[in-house]
Order: C-alpha cells, then structure tokens, then sequence
C-alpha cells in the first residue's frame, strides 16, 4: 500500500505543477475584500463591551457599524443566509435606555454582572437557530423552514445581553469541510476568494476575518470549529460536551453517542474572548470547577482504531497508547517538528512511553498524543 500512495503523491505533485500557471492567473485577477478601516471592527468584545460600560459608544452606535461592514464584504464572501438587521437597531436602542437608567441609579455595575455581554452585537451559524430566521441548514429540501425559537446557545447569548445580527452559511448539514451547498451557494475565504474559509463554520470564519462580527456562535462534532478557524485566521473553541447545550441545534440524533461528540462553541477574532463567551453561553451547572486546576495525569482521551472510531482511553493506558511519529509523506515538515516537540513535552511531564513508529496511516486518522 505504501508503494501506490507514494505513486498517487508523485502523480498529484506533476498535476500541481502543471495546473499552478492557471491557479495563480485567477487568483491575480480575483477580487479582494475591502480592507478595514473602522479601528471600532478590529476590538476585542472585552474593549467594545468596557467603552459601552463606559458610555464612550452606544450600542446602537455598535450594531450600525457590524451591519455596515457585513454589507460591504457579503457581496464578496456569501456568508449571509438570512438577517435581522432592523430588529438588532431597535434592540440595541433598548439596551441604551437600559444603560442610561441604570446609569442614572447608579447601578451599572451590576447590571453588567447580571448581563456581561450587554449591548455587543453577535452572528449565528444557521444550524444553532435563531428565532424567525432561516434552519434549512443549506439543505434544498428544507428551503423555506424558519427557526420556530432560539437554540440553547442563543437563549444563553441573548440572556448575556448580546444582540443577534444574523445566520451565516454552512454546507448541506454540516457535512463538510468547506462551506457551499445548492440552497446558498459557496461562501468564500475572505484572505484570497479563491479559496474555501473551510466548514462547517465557513460562514462565520469568513465574517470574523471581515471584521464584520464581535464573535460567533457555532458547532463542531469533527472540527466544524477549528478547521474554519484555521483557514481564516481567528480563533475558535470546541468545549467539552455538555458544557454549552446543543438543543436547537439542527441536524440533531437520538444517539447518546452523539451528544459526546457534537458541541456548540464560541469564536471570536481574540483568543482572549474564548473564555468568558464559554461563561457566558454554558449551562450554569457546567461551569463548576472549570477553572480549578487539573492534574494532565487524571485526563482521559479517545484513539482510533481499526475496528472502531473512537475508543475510550484511561490515565493508565494512555503511556502504552501514545505513538512516538508519525512517518508519511503527506505532512509537511512543520507538522512532523509539532509533533516532536509535543512528543518531547510529554516526556518532560512524564506521560510518554514510546511503543514504536507508524510508517504508513491513511490521512484523516494521524494519531497524536492523547492528552
């Protein structure tokens, strides 16, 4: 087997080189999004939150200028399914006279402990449902259906005070690694519009890296999250499940199983912002003892295996499990020197104990250390 991969990786390398002339005369003449000029579009949800808090910008102020900025760039990455621009203004117009009121009474300060994302607009990914709004989830045969209510997540987010603007495109139920379907069409990388912003949150990503939304809610089972996060270049997180509800999420399964995989999650343009939008849009209950410190050898993980998905490994297997590299000509260099400087940190903390090399693995399974 390891023989005909690396012909098929010979064949694929002289098709790339023979094709790159006619990729790079597209992209040379595609076109680009309008670069940011609003500084307001660049800041943290902590900054934009503070200078509501503070009085220096009104929400409505806020929202305006999110909405003007996902106008100028949707024509170009086709991230916007449906939106809700005018009732977002007038939500926002609420908030203001909430804060001046409770600015008046002298009780700001709590009312931005009971709401901690108060006045900050926000963008949906459409398979978490927002109220009134498209759930087809780029699927032809649900075109039309509308959200009967809101998405866990999205109660969680509004009851935060945040303001939701709109749902982004995401490929037919979420199967895919790049966002397009029929319904919606392709959603595009805003970085170079040749390019896919990956999936299934393609939708979101692309609006982050516009600078048209503070941050996003979404969902990840097999990196529907991370895989955007990293084409685009912003930041996203799968949290453990349970942590943020799934209900309202579409597709959604009767399996048990499936609840230990799928995952609603925030992204945002600042890593910084990860942790309190996962305070803000968990489940109460889940938030006890998530900031206590851990012991990396108590945590329990999954491998792949030939017969199986995912298998359960415990604290004490986990040292026999761990392989030492991964030997394949796929990856890049700069993969294989993360790797061996992961291998090498496991070491220092104890939790390695090589069992040998791997020479060959098909792609969508490279083992890594479990932690």
């Amino acid at each position: 087997m390891e023989v005909g991969v690396r012909i098929v990786g010979i064949i694929l390398r002289i098709l790339n080189f023979l094709l790159a002339p006619i990729y790079w005369l597209r992209l040379r003449n595609s076109q680009k999004v309008p670069p940011i000029k609003d500084k307001l579009l660049l800041q943290s949800v902590t900054d934009i939150i503070k200078s509501i808090k503070d009085g220096n910008i009104s929400s409505e102020e806020v929202v305006s200028r999110f909405i003007a900025r996902i106008q100028e760039v949707n024509p170009y990455i086709n991230a916007v399914v449906d939106e809700r621009y005018r009732a977002a203004l007038d939500d926002a117009r609420q908030v203001d006279r909430l804060i001046s009121e409770a600015r008046t009474k002298g009780e700001i300060e709590q009312l931005f402990a009971e709401k901690p994302l108060l006045g900050i607009p926000f963008t949906v990914k459409e398979s978490c449902s927002l109220a009134g709004l498209s759930n087809a989830v780029g699927c032809l045969e649900h075109a039309g259906r509308r959200a009967r209510g809101d998405g866990a997540a999205v109660r969680r987010a509004r009851a935060a005070g945040a303001l939701p603007l709109l749902v982004s495109n995401t490929p037919e139920l979420c199967l895919g690694w790049e966002t397009a379907n029929l319904l919606r069409g392709r959603t595009r990388n805003p970085h170079r519009l040749a390019a896919t912003p990956g999936g299934s949150s393609g939708g979101e990503a692309a609006l982050l890296a516009c600078g048209a939304t503070p941050f996003s809610v979404a969902s990840d089972i097999a990196g529907s999250i991370r895989i955007p996060a990293a084409f685009c270049g912003v930041y996203g997180h799968k949290p453990t499940p349970g942590i943020i509800s799934i209900e309202g999420h579409i597709p959604t399964l009767s399996d048990e199983n499936y609840a230990r995989l799928l995952t609603v999650g925030p992204m945002a343009r600042h890593a910084a912002d990860l942790a309190p939008l996962l305070r803000a849009l968990a489940a109460p209950a889940a938030l006890a003892g998530l900031g206590d410190p851990v012991d990396m050898a108590d945590l329990t993980g999954s491998i792949h295996t030939e017969q199986t998905y995912c298998v359960h490994v415990d604290a004490h297997r986990r040292k026999a499990c761990t392989v030492h590299r991964v030997h394949a000509d796929f990856l890049q260099h700069t993969l294989l020197n993360t790797y061996d400087r992961l291998v090498l940190l496991i070491r220092v903390l104890g939790l390695h104990k090589p069992q040998g090399n791997i020479h060959f693995i098909p792609p969508t399974f490279i083992p890594c250390p479990v932690l």
